[in-house]
């Protein structure tokens, strides 16, 4: 790790990576699943209260797509906002579905195994049995891992 922090870390920083020692044993990536809380399903929404971002729908991290989801549904707000001055829950949550769905689909097979939605195309679900199969094989194999 330290030859391949070289070539990024700033040379000010490089003498107390090589002092440092491991404080614990190395951990191996472990995400037991992501959650989508279906606030457009609600036949009632609680006054004063609007949720997005993680607390809406949180994802696997390793797909990176976390942050873009947030920035999506703070547009979706922003937009709203813009538009009518106010939020009506029920039509901002569908249009936050609308956004979440694709992106939810992409990452429904969860390194658990369990397939969280019944339509999702075989390819797609061939890609997540190949991921999940690697991050398991990376825990405990070096060579995997690197």
């Amino acid at each position: 790790m330290l030859t391949l922090a070289q070539d990024f870390i700033p040379p000010h920083i490089r003498p107390a990576l090589h002092g440092a020692r491991p404080l614990t044993e190395v951990q191996t990536y472990r995400y037991p699943g992501g959650t989508w809380r279906r606030y457009d399903r609600l036949a009632h929404h609680p006054d004063g209260l609007l949720v997005l971002g993680d607390a809406l729908c949180s994802l696997d991290p390793i797909n990176g797509q976390g942050m873009t989801m947030a920035t999506l549904h703070a547009t979706t707000l922003r937009d709203e906002l813009c538009r009518t001055n106010q939020v009506d829950p029920p039509a901002f949550y569908t249009a936050i579905a609308a956004i979440t769905t694709p992106v939810w689909a992409s990452n429904a097979q969860q390194p658990s195994g369990r397939d969280h939605t019944s339509s999702s195309p075989l390819s797609g679900r061939a890609i997540a049995w190949t991921r999940r199969k690697v991050l398991e094989a990376a825990e405990d194999n070096m060579n995997v891992t690197e």
